[in-house]
This record gives C-alpha cells, sequence and structure tokens, in this order.
C-alpha cells in the first residue's frame, strides 16, 4: 500500500506542480519518527495546492485514494501547500 501511495503522490506532483513544461524538484524523504512511527514526505517546489483544495472531499480518483490508503494504514496524513508542496505520512513501523 505504501507503494501506491508513493506512485500516486509522486504522479500528482509531476501532473499538477509544474505546469507549462516548468523545471523542479520533487523530494521523497524516509526516517524514523520515533521507536514506533516512520514518516514519509512527498514534497516539490511547485507552483503550490489552492487553498480551498479539501483532500477529504477531493473529486478526484487519484486523491481519494490517497486518504483511503493512509486511512488503512493507520496514517495520520498532514498536507503543506507551498513553499515547499508536501504530503507527510507518519504511521506504524510494522505494518
Amino acid at each position: 500500500m505504501l507503494g501506491l501511495l508513493l506512485n500516486e503522490l509522486c504522479t500528482n506532483a509531476i501532473k499538477y506542480a509544474f505546469p507549462g513544461n516548468r523545471s523542479g524538484t520533487i523530494q521523497i524523504k524516509l526516517q524514523h519518527h520515533n521507536s514506533n512511527q516512520l514518516l514519509i514526505r512527498i514534497s516539490d517546489n511547485g507552483i503550490g495546492i489552492s487553498d480551498d483544495f479539501d483532500i477529504e472531499n477531493t473529486p478526484t480518483l487519484g486523491l481519494q485514494l490517497v486518504q483511503l490508503l493512509s486511512e488503512q494504514i493507520s496514517a495520520k496524513l498532514t498536507i503543506h501547500r507551498r513553499n515547499p508542496t508536501s504530503f507527510t505520512l507518519i504511521f506504524p513501523k510494522d505494518l
């Protein structure tokens, strides 16, 4: 499931963060959060996410999938909208 989450978030960054052939960087960071949890952060230096974006009520299938898979792995999902845009997942080490 973690692979699906990473794939979806990276694909969304590629599709939406850099319009008009704009160049940019996507970073994936994995680290220990504490003794029982891991943290994954997918971030980009693209155009950001609009203030009215709500992942819990998104019409896009990809981000609905991100929300559902996050719940299935008991992850806390946090979104930072710009500078950089990031999706952070904190989840149990033992999936």
